[in-house]
């Protein structure tokens, strides 16, 4: 990797191998396989993509037939009255069963291009939501890749913390005893005290935080944290910037996304212009009638009339609305121009700052590592010399104290090492289940896709989730 320095090659080696196997550790690509499997925020992601599918059949629908069936049933009594013989009356009456039917169906012809339009714009805004998927999918993984090493790290830090009280308590007896045997005085049993009341307040804080962490490494990665690698290895990741931008400008979902919705813009323009445009369709109708009350004087009778016409509607003038829709989508088409050139830009900066920070942290564990060995001499020396009088107990807690702070910052360098890794990985568009070669079926959007988008008649089923 051109740019990164033999020293830290070789720390980031030893920061590799320096941890033993353990065959139950659940590891980092354990994590995200868990993640990828159960977050409910990606199968949340993951719903979103396939009604999105589903909106392309009903697109489709504008090219397909529509039948409607209506009808009704009832009872008619009709009472007849009449004279006989001018004095008396008789009368009858008659009872009937109206029916009443109708069936239609119709087929556009011609919509003034707007069954294309929308049905294209439904596919581009498909394209849209699977690359919103892959953005989240990248997030979800990014964002259990954080939660796992915040975990180590913090932990790591714990154990630091209580080494740290460990030895501070150690030395504050020891400076009692000296202080009991008049090799040491008061304010060196004072100064110790104060370190180690300081030691234990940073402890407390450090058991909140890791506390913290688990809590959240659990809440996006569905279980708690046991057992965790500490120095999980890195993905693989291109030599210079140059290839990691050229994948980034490929596989980027936010450009991906700006140029799915570009496109399904235009078609909005297409679509509000369509509005405009004549539009053609063939209706069938069937008629059908019994018993129904039209003529009082002819009951008992049916009748069914069938019939085919074309209809042809021409927009003229519709108030004024249907222009100021297609302004509106051309201005939409711009806003989404703009989107294109700004995620152009912003993956590009995203990437120049992804690199700069996973090389920095690389570089950091070397210098960090060669801190911390350079703090334990001193902290030995410090000791020495101090049993032969050439320094203070102060000098030794201050020793004490450099090194514990070098400690820290290598825990610190080895997990944005890797967090840096990812987060680059995910820059470039790659940080993917597929692309980690996670152990997990991989979701395929173009299942459910086929499956639906030209359906004529479904209604989905509890598979689909």
């Amino acid at each position: 990797i051109r740019g990164i320095t033999w020293k830290a090659l070789l720390a980031v080696s030893a920061v590799l191998l320096a941890e033993p196997a353990v065959a139950d550790r659940f590891t980092l690509a354990d994590a995200l396989a868990m993640a990828y499997e159960h977050n409910p925020e990606l199968a949340a992601a993951r719903a979103k993509t396939r009604a999105a599918d589903d909106a392309v059949a009903e697109a489709r629908g504008n090219y397909r037939p529509t039948i409607n069936v209506t009808g009704s049933y009832g009872y008619t009594r009709v009472d007849e009255l009449g004279l006989y013989n001018q004095r008396k009356t008789t009368s009858s009456a008659t009872e009937l069963t109206p029916t009443l039917g109708r069936a239609t169906l119709v087929q556009p012809v011609y919509t003034g291009g707007q069954a294309y339009a929308q049905t294209q714009r439904a596919i581009a805004l498909v394209r849209a939501a699977r690359a919103d998927l892959l953005n989240a999918e990248q997030q979800i993984l990014f964002a259990a890749t954080q939660a796992y090493m915040d975990t180590v790290r913090d932990a790591d830090g714990l154990r630091l913390h209580r080494s740290d009280v460990d030895v501070l308590t150690r030395q504050r007896d020891a400076t009692k005893t000296q202080l009991d045997a008049g090799a040491a005085t008061r304010t060196d049993l004072d100064e110790t005290d104060v370190r180690l009341a300081g030691a234990k307040a940073e402890l407390a804080q450090a058991e909140s935080q890791l506390a913290q962490s688990r809590d959240n490494f659990e809440r996006i990665i569905g279980r708690a944290p046991e057992t965790l690698e500490q120095a999980p290895s890195l993905p693989r990741l291109p030599g210079t910037q140059e290839q990691a931008l050229a994948f980034a400008l490929k596989l980027s979902p936010r450009i991906q996304g700006a140029q799915a919705n570009d496109k399904a813009a235009q078609y909005g323009i297409d679509n509000a212009v369509g509005a405009t445009l004549p539009h053609g369709s063939i209706v069938a109708d069937y008629n059908y009638g019994s018993d129904a009350l039209t003529n009082p004087f002819s009951f008992k009778t049916k009748a069914g009339i069938f019939d085919v016409l074309g209809q042809l509607n021409i927009p003229l003038y519709q108030g004024g609305a249907e222009d100021a829709r297609i302004r509106e989508a051309k201005e939409q088409r711009a806003q989404t121009r703009f989107g294109v050139v700004d995620a152009d830009q912003a993956t590009r900066q995203i990437v120049k700052d992804s690199w700069a920070t996973f090389h920095t942290a690389l570089n950091a564990v070397a210098y960090n590592q060669g801190r911390v060995a350079a703090s334990e001499r001193a902290l030995d020396g410090v000791i020495q010399q101090q049993h032969q009088g050439e320094r203070s107990i102060l000098d030794i807690l201050n020793a004490e104290q450099e090194r514990l702070s070098a400690e820290l910052a290598l825990s610190a360098s080895r997990h944005d090492m890797v967090v840096g890794a990812y987060q680059l990985l995910a820059a470039e568009g790659r940080l993917t289940a597929g692309t980690l070669g996670l152990k997990v079926k991989l979701y395929d959007p173009n299942t459910h896709y086929k499956e639906h988008s030209a359906s004529w008649i479904d209604f989905g089923s509890e598979d689909d989730q």
